[in-house]
């Protein structure tokens, strides 16, 4: 019978103790729930406050203005020197027939022609410039000026680009006794393109130069992917240098760097510059002119 007596409440403690386990989960996930409630709403607020203040700021900036409304349109691109026409389209908040409106395009000063309450000029700037435009307008000698913006450089609206990526062995191997040494690539070159507009590229071809000389030239037919199977001998204070050469539909030239390597006076290999060189492109004209680079390397 005492048996009995001490199993009961031992069975009635240990469902205590379940239900009271039970309930505290429940409590935690409930805290929890909650917390994630407050931190939404807190988000929420956050988000809130600063939809407002940028709404705020754009109205007082838009009551400050003078310019009432602004558009522009851009043309074609002129293969002689590869520039665009862009047209600027104003209207002020307030003019007079004797007000008179000049346009800062990039630098250029341009009269602005009036058409009712609308004043219109057209400039010409070059694709590898940035695109930027301020108004003045002009009454009874007193000028009023207006940035309208900086718009960037308009080349990515002309001309492709594509991306160099390489799957293999890259590898350079010292020559015992001396300061040389042998450089070898095996694997393969692929080309992830990206047209622009009409403009696409015409042909790809991939190019081994040694101190500037070219030493290699291997045209990638399908001009996607390629096939690289290269040794060459170096010679210490030399640089090697291996790009895929682009020619695209306006006739712009683009050298983007696929690898590169430098031999330092022991012979060794110079990695810090190296490892800069991976994708630097320029952009050159039909006659070698350079009009372009990403970088400040190669």
């Amino acid at each position: 019978m005492k048996k009995q007596f001490i199993v009961i409440p031992l069975v009635f403690l240990i469902l205590l103790q379940a239900i009271s386990l039970f309930r505290i989960g429940s409590l935690q996930s409930q805290i929890t729930d909650l917390n994630n409630q407050i931190s939404g709403i807190q988000t929420s607020q956050s988000s809130l406050a600063n939809s407002i203040y940028t709404n705020v700021e754009n109205l007082m900036k838009k009551q400050a203005s003078i310019i009432d409304a602004y558009d522009f349109s851009v043309g074609d691109v002129d293969k002689a020197d590869y520039s665009v026409p862009v047209t600027f389209f104003v209207t002020p908040k307030v003019s007079s027939a004797d007000t008179i409106a000049r346009l800062i395009l990039s630098g250029e000063d341009i009269s602005m022609e009036r058409t009712g309450t609308t004043y219109k000029a057209t400039g010409s700037i070059s694709i590898f410039d940035i695109l930027s435009a301020t108004v003045i307008l002009t009454d009874n000698g007193v000028d009023r000026t207006e940035k309208l913006g900086e718009f960037g450089i308009l080349m990515d609206k002309f001309i492709p680009s594509y991306f160099v990526t390489f799957d293999g062995y890259s590898g350079y191997t010292k020559k015992k006794g001396e300061a040389a040494g042998t450089y070898e690539r095996r694997g393969t070159i692929t080309l992830e393109f990206h047209n622009s507009g009409n403009s696409a590229f015409r042909e790809a071809i991939f190019t081994t130069e040694i101190d500037g000389v070219i030493v290699s030239e291997d045209p990638m037919i399908d001009r996607q992917a390629f096939q690289v199977d290269k040794k060459f001998d170096l010679s210490a204070g030399q640089t090697l240098v291996m790009y895929i050469k682009a020619v695209d539909s306006l006739g712009l030239v683009h050298k983007k760097i696929a690898n590169g390597i430098s031999i330092d006076s022991e012979g060794d290999p110079d990695d810090d510059e190296y490892g800069n060189w991976y994708n630097k492109e320029t952009i050159l004209d039909e006659n070698g002119k350079i009009l372009h680079t990403s970088t400040d390397g190669y």
